[in-house]
C-alpha cells in the first residue's frame, strides 16, 4: 500500500520532548525482580497552522486529508525539518487525535493545531 504524504507547510513544527521509558518488570516468587526495556517510544510532533490569507480551498484540503485518514486510523508520510535545517524525509506517522478543530476568522485567517505520532 502506498502512503499519501502530508504536503502542507506548517507555520511551526514542534517536536514534543518527553523522557519516558517502557520497562517491563517481572517479580519472582523469591522477591527478586527482573527488568527489561521494551520497544522504543514513538516520536511526537505538534503542527501549528496559522495562515493569513490561506484560501478556503487550502484549509479544506487539510480538513479533507484528516477526514480521509479518519483521524488516528490511517498512516501517512511526513517530512520533519529539524532546527539545524536538515530534513528527515518520509517518516510514517498518524494523527494523534480523532478531532480536528479549525478556527476561521472572516474567511481570511485559518488556525489548526494538529498532533501527530510516529508509527513504529
Amino acid at each position: 500500500m502506498s502512503l499519501e504524504k502530508f504536503e502542507w507547510e506548517a507555520n511551526r513544527i514542534r517536536q514534543v520532548e518527553v523522557s519516558r521509558f517502557r520497562t517491563l518488570v517481572t517479580e519472582f516468587e523469591g522477591g527478586k525482580t527482573q527488568t527489561r526495556s521494551k520497544t522504543k517510544l514513538p516520536r511526537r510532533w505538534v503542527l501549528d497552522f496559522e495562515k493569513q490569507n490561506m484560501t478556503k480551498d487550502e484549509a479544506n484540503e487539510i480538513r479533507e486529508f484528516f477526514e480521509d485518514h479518519r483521524g488516528r486510523h490511517l498512516p501517512f508520510l511526513f517530512d520533519y525539518k529539524k532546527d539545524d535545517g536538515t530534513v528527515e524525509e518520509n517518516i510514517t506517522v498518524k494523527f494523534d487525535t480523532d478531532t480536528l478543530d479549525r478556527q476561521e476568522e472572516e474567511s481570511t485567517i485559518y488556525r489548526f493545531r494538529i498532533p501527530i505520532v510516529e508509527v513504529l
